[in-house]
C-alpha cells in the first residue's frame, strides 16, 4: 500500500508544478500579432526546379596531336587550361633551314627561268637562219630539246619549292577544333620526332 501513496504523490506534485508556471508564463506576456506580406495567386504555364546531380564530365572530343616532320620547338603559342579556336596555332618548329632551302630553290628556278629565256631565243634565231639557209636542222634540233630540258627542270624545282612550303606550312602545330589545353609534351626547345 505505500509504493501506491508515494507514486501517486510523485504525480500530483509534477501536475501542479508544469500548471503552475505555464499559466504564469502565458498571463505576464502580451501577444503580438505577426505580420504577413499577402501576394496574388496567378496562373502559370511553368516553373523552374534547381536540381543537382553527381557525375564526371568528359570531352566530346580528346585529340593527340604532333607533328608531321622532327625538328626543334621555337615557339609555344598556348599551354595548359588555355582556351583555343579551330585552325589557332599552337605550336612551331624552327623553320630555318627550310627558308634557307627554300631560297636556293628560287635561286636555281630563277637560272633555269634565264637559261630557257636564251635557249628560246637562240632555237627563234636558228629557224630564221634555217629559212635563209645558214643553219642545220641539228642545231634546232639540240636546241629545242635543250628548251624542253629547261622546261622540265622548272617544273621540277618549281615541285621543289612547293614541297618546301608544305614542310613550313607542317612545322606548325594547328587547333583541329576549338577546346581546351588539357596537356602538353613538349617544352620550348626540345628536338621532336614525327608523331
Amino acid at each position: 500500500m505505500q509504493p501506491f501513496k508515494i507514486s501517486s504523490v510523485a504525480v500530483l506534485t509534477a501536475i501542479l508544478l508544469s500548471a503552475c508556471t505555464d499559466s504564469s508564463a502565458n498571463k505576464n506576456q502580451p501577444l503580438e500579432p505577426l505580420a504577413v506580406e499577402v501576394k496574388q495567386a496567378s496562373m502559370s504555364n511553368s516553373y523552374n526546379v534547381v536540381r543537382e546531380y553527381v557525375g564526371t564530365i568528359q570531352a566530346n572530343q580528346k585529340a593527340n596531336i604532333g607533328f608531321e616532320l622532327s625538328g626543334k620547338v621555337s615557339q609555344i603559342m598556348a599551354d595548359i587550361g588555355e582556351d583555343v579556336q579551330a585552325g589557332q596555332t599552337l605550336i612551331i618548329l624552327d623553320t630555318q633551314l627550310l627558308k634557307i632551302e627554300q631560297k636556293q630553290l628560287e635561286a636555281q628556278l630563277a637560272e633555269i627561268k634565264a637559261q630557257l629565256k636564251l635557249t628560246a631565243a637562240n632555237l627563234t634565231r636558228q629557224r630564221s637562219l634555217r629559212k635563209k639557209g645558214f643553219s642545220s636542222e641539228a642545231d634546232i634540233d639540240a636546241l629545242s630539246s635543250q628548251k624542253e630540258s629547261h622546261e622540265a627542270n622548272i617544273e621540277r624545282i618549281q615541285s621543289s619549292i612547293n614541297a618546301n612550303l608544305l614542310k613550313q606550312e607542317k612545322s606548325a602545330i594547328k587547333a583541329p577544333y576549338s577546346g581546351i589545353i588539357s596537356d602538353r609534351f613538349v617544352s620550348l626547345g626540345d628536338v621532336v620526332s614525327v608523331g
